[in-house]
C-alpha cells in the first residue's frame, strides 16, 4: 500500500503510542488538538492542527487540506464527547472525503446496551455513526492489561486483588502497545474496502480475576463494590456476567460460552506473526 494519511484526535493513553506506531508503519500523521502548542513529545514528522472539536465545518476543511484518508478518535471524555463530539468528527470526516473513521470503541462490545448508561452512550454513538454514513472500523479490546491495578485496587486492601463477585468469569485483557500497534498495522496493511464497517475483536489474554491474582502472585480479597473506583465497580459487575469477554454480546446473553470463546480474539489473525503480550509480560511476572 502507498502511504496513507491518518488524522488522530487525542494524544493520551492510546493516541500517543498510536502516533508512534503509525509512523513506524510508514503512515503520514496529522495530530489534532484543541491547542496544539501545549502538546509535548511530538515526533518531528507529525503535523499538528489546533481546532475547536465542536466546529465540524472547520475540522472538515483541515482534514481536506491535509488529505486525510483515515480519521481516528481517541478522545477520552463524558457522554457529550462520546455521543456528540465524536459524531461531529465523523460528519467532518465524511465531508472531507475520508475513507474510514475509527471511533473510540477500545473496551467492551457495547452493542445493545440501553441509553442513559456509559455503555449505552457508546451504542448510541455507533447508531449515529451509521446514520452519518462514513465507513467505520471498530476495535473491541476488552480491559487494558495496564489498568488491572486500577480495576482491582482498593485503598483498604493495598497489594491485593479486590473483587466484588466470585471472580471466576473470564475477562478479555489486551495491552495498550498491542492495541495501538494492531490498529496501526491493519490501517497500513489492509485496504479500506477490507476494513470498511468491520468490528474486530482482539484479545491478548483471557483470564478471570482470580487467575489474574495467581499470575501476579497476589492475594484475593472479597469487598463491597463501593471500595472500588465507580467505573471499576461497574466493569467488575458486567465482567462477572461475561460482558468483558470481547466475543460477548449484550443482546445475546445466552450464547454458549464456547461460541463466545471462539469469537474472542478472532481479529488477532490480521496481525500476522505478532506475539501478543500477556499479563505476566506487562507486569514482569
Amino acid at each position: 500500500m502507498s502511504a496513507i494519511t491518518v488524522a488522530v484526535f487525542g494524544y493520551g493513553t492510546v493516541g500517543k503510542p498510536l502516533v508512534a506506531d503509525l509512523l513506524q508503519n510508514g503512515a503520514n500523521v496529522v495530530l489534532f488538538s484543541r491547542d496544539a502548542s501545549k502538546l509535548t513529545e511530538i515526533p518531528s514528522q507529525v503535523k499538528t492542527e489546533s481546532v475547536d472539536y465542536n466546529d465540524d465545518a472547520s475540522i472538515a476543511l483541515l482534514l481536506k487540506k491535509n488529505h486525510a484518508d483515515v480519521v481516528v478518535c481517541v478522545l477520552a471524555g463524558d457522554f457529550d464527547v462520546i455521543t456528540k463530539t465524536q459524531v461531529g468528527l465523523a460528519r467532518a470526516a465524511k465531508e472531507a472525503g475520508a475513507q474510514l473513521f475509527v471511533p473510540n470503541e477500545f473496551g467492551l462490545n457495547t452493542d445493545g446496551y440501553p441509553s442513559g448508561t456509559l455503555f449505552g452512550a457508546k451504542y448510541d454513538a455507533t447508531k449515529a455513526l451509521n446514520q452519518v454514513g462514513v465507513p467505520t472500523l471498530r476495535i473491541i479490546t476488552g480491559a487494558f492489561i495496564e489498568y488491572i491495578p486500577w480495576l482491582t485496587g482498593s485503598s483498604k486492601h493495598p497489594e491485593k486483588v479486590a473483587i466484588t463477585g466470585k471472580g471466576e468469569t473470564k475477562f478479555s485483557f489486551t495491552s495498550i502497545p498491542d492495541i495501538s500497534g494492531y490498529l496501526a498495522y491493519v490501517l497500513t496493511h489492509y485496504s479500506f474496502a477490507a476494513l470498511s464497517n468491520q468490528v474486530l475483536l482482539i484479545e491478548g489474554q483471557a483470564a478471570s480475576l482470580r487467575e489474574v491474582a495467581d499470575i501476579l502472585g497476589k492475594e484475593v480479597v472479597a469487598i463491597e463494590g463501593e471500595e472500588l473506583h465507580p467505573l471499576a465497580k461497574v466493569l467488575q459487575e458486567v465482567g462477572e456476567l461475561g460482558a468483558l469477554r470481547v466475543g460477548y454480546e449484550y443482546s445475546k446473553p445466552d450464547t454458549p460460552s464456547q461460541l463466545v470463546t471462539l469469537k474472542s480474539g478472532s481479529g488477532n489473525v490480521l496481525w500476522e506473526g505478532h506475539q501478543w503480550k500477556t499479563i505476566a509480560d506487562v507486569f514482569g511476572n
